[in-house]
């Protein structure tokens, strides 16, 4: 059993704690926030302590769901005493803050993990199956929600569009070139669109919204031979293919599509994620993936500056 303490007890946190009781090998200890919330002790059976320290004795692992602008202080103080700790994206929104985690990671060998949960997305877990060899041409991503009363102490960049650059380096590599717009105001961007050029040639365009009336998370991709179109919220995945087809003159071709629909099953993205931050507790760290979101990190400062700027 891996004792697990939660800090951070915001919907994301609350969220956190209703997989972790679901997972037969963690045995949720203690729980933290700023704010008390003894209703949450009740309902989760679990104790709920006054401060950080008290949280980091007899943890194995803790959880991270707090505001952006309190991770770095709290991975301080449990990477002094814990070994696996997972934080909530966005790690953090400064490069230099990044790599000062990113030394005490690697000098106290801290397994470290970060909540990019659309990973665990099982139709993105699908179209990597897809996808797997194929030449891609282009990404379009189209992410919207309502969440300004959610977020206020991070940017829609690293809030919202931040998942699809992660999804973009995974499937298309490094990137060459960066164009982005967006709306401000107050310093305060409402939405952004950027374009991606990628090292490859292949281009990914994503376009964030986090005051939109309507929640959409789709993904469009257009290989050498396909069209396929992703809708990650239902779970549903069009493929798209060109079928060529002659008459009795074979000099007279046509060209026909084929539709496939694939229907994704309906598994819990979070818990998986949080399953995998579980199994690897106690294992050797792993830092590729950090390496990746320190890429990320740079991508989105490089994306808020454009639109800032203008």
């Amino acid at each position: 059993m891996i004792k697990v303490s939660v800090i951070g007890l915001g919907q994301m946190g609350v969220n956190h704690l209703i997989n972790l009781k679901k997972i037969k090998k963690v045995n949720l200890i203690k729980i933290y926030d700023k704010i008390k919330k003894k209703e949450l002790e009740e309902k989760f059976k679990t104790k709920f302590v006054n401060n950080t320290n008290e949280i980091l004795d007899g943890s194995d692992a803790i959880i991270i769901a707090s505001p952006t602008s309190t991770h770095l202080k709290y991975f301080l103080k449990c990477s002094k005493k814990i070994k696996n700790i997972f934080i909530e994206k966005p790690l953090v929104v400064n490069v230099n803050d990044f790599k000062k985690i990113f030394n005490i990671v690697k000098k106290k060998k801290i397994n470290l993990k970060v909540g990019y949960i659309e990973r665990f997305n099982p139709t993105i877990q699908t179209l990597k199956k897809i996808l797997k060899r194929k030449k891609i041409f282009s990404l379009d991503f189209v992410r919207t929600n309502n969440r300004k009363n959610i977020i206020k102490d991070t940017s829609i960049i690293f809030d919202v569009m931040t998942h699809d650059i992660d999804l973009a380096l995974y499937f298309c590599g490094n990137i060459n070139n960066i164009s982005a717009n967006g709306l401000k105001k107050m310093k305060r961007i409402k939405f952004a669109t950027c374009t991606l050029q990628h090292k490859n040639h292949s281009i990914t365009r994503i376009y964030s919204n986090s005051e939109s009336i309507k929640k959409e998370r789709t993904l469009n991709i257009t290989t050498e031979n396909e069209y396929i179109s992703a809708n990650l919220l239902t779970r549903e995945i069009t493929i798209t293919k060109k079928i060529k087809s002659s008459n009795s003159n074979k000099l007279n071709l046509q060209t026909n599509y084929s539709e496939k629909k694939i229907y994704v099953s309906n598994k819990n993205a979070l818990r998986d994620e949080l399953e995998n931050f579980i199994n690897s507790c106690g294992k050797k760290p792993q830092y590729s993936e950090l390496k990746a979101l320190y890429t990320n990190t740079l991508i989105c400062k490089k994306i808020e500056r454009q639109i800032l700027k203008k």
